[in-house]
């Protein structure tokens, strides 16, 4: 079985494809002259279909494309690629569904490569729509990294969290923590972003603005990743809610040095008499739990971090 070619199968429709964007230059431009120069140098993108069979197959280049709402829309597709590729993997030979695995986090790393040479987040003169499509785009290639690497089961269970959260279930079953392997250590170092992010921006000074409140998927997305990083904390501070660092792998060691030094650097009082698993779902009750709030599902995240505390 060739499963490079099973891996890049598009799980869409038949002859599905559109046209993908130009750069959101060409509806910045301050007169005609401007957009015609620009418009005369801009390649023509590619299609959808071109460019996410590049992707998938590895077998060709993503023609450079500067276009937050471009690498959104893959991305999305991808992570819809990842998941069916990651239910196919778990019917085949370890040896074939690790392969299945491997080939669709080369997709994503193409992806990220393509991203990290376009100019979306270079500093631009206007206030441009680009820079939100990217945030989430990046959010999103996080959470597929972190559903490819993870324990299966762990995913499911937290999806399943979710979804009865969200359909209004107040007895939300508790994530028993299970030890797992150092190999799940790669997704808990994307997990880690999602702590990064509010310590670097302040903690306080999103509760005060609640601007993270902006894309409720954003929000979503991440909280996925902190129920995945709490239970992996939780499982190596049983029973005792110390965790022995003799008896780590040495991955497992190194991310659990740049948890603490986060926690350490975080505006939070109080956090250090907490074991590591409850500072950081504090850390992100507390992001999630602010007067301005738009989406009241913040509310519902922020009860249910409160009981993994």
């Amino acid at each position: 079985m060739n499963v490079s070619h099973l891996s890049s199968t598009i799980f869409l429709p038949p002859n599905f494809d559109i046209e993908l964007p130009y750069s959101e230059d060409l509806w910045t431009c301050n007169n005609g002259e401007e957009w015609g120069r620009l418009f005369s140098t801009t390649p023509r993108p590619q299609s959808f279909t071109v460019a996410f069979h590049n992707l998938t197959s590895l077998s060709g280049s993503i023609q450079q494309n500067d276009s937050g709402l471009t690498h959104l829309v893959l991305m999305i597709a991808l992570h819809s690629h990842a998941k069916s590729c990651r239910t196919l993997a778990a019917s085949l030979p370890e040896s074939l569904s690790q392969e299945m695995i491997e080939t669709s986090i080369s997709s994503l790393n193409h992806w990220l490569l393509c991203f990290a040479e376009s100019g979306i987040l270079r500093p631009r003169q206007h206030a441009c729509a680009d820079c939100s499509l990217a945030t989430s785009a990046l959010i999103l290639w996080k959470n597929t990294m972190i559903q490819l690497c993870a324990d299966p089961a762990s995913v499911m269970d937290v999806q399943n969290a979710v979804l009865a959260l969200s359909m209004g279930h107040e007895a939300v079953p508790q994530l028993n923590p299970a030890y797992k392997p150092y190999s799940v250590a790669p997704a808990m170092s994307h997990a880690v972003s999602f702590i990064q992010g509010p310590i670097v921006r302040g903690v306080q000074f999103l509760q005060a603005t609640s601007c993270a409140s902006i894309n409720i998927y954003n929000g979503l997305l991440g909280f996925h990743g902190i129920v995945l990083l709490v239970r992996w904390l939780s499982s190596l501070e049983a029973p005792d809610e110390q965790i022995n660092d003799q008896a780590l792998h040495p991955d497992e060691w190194a991310l659990l040095q740049d948890i603490r030094v986060l926690v350490t650097e975080s505006d939070l009082p109080s956090l250090e008499s907490l074991p590591l698993s409850a500072a950081c779902a504090r850390i992100w009750a507390e992001t999630l739990h602010s007067d301005r709030q738009i989406w009241g599902v913040r509310k519902i995240l922020h009860a249910y971090l409160q009981k993994l505390m």
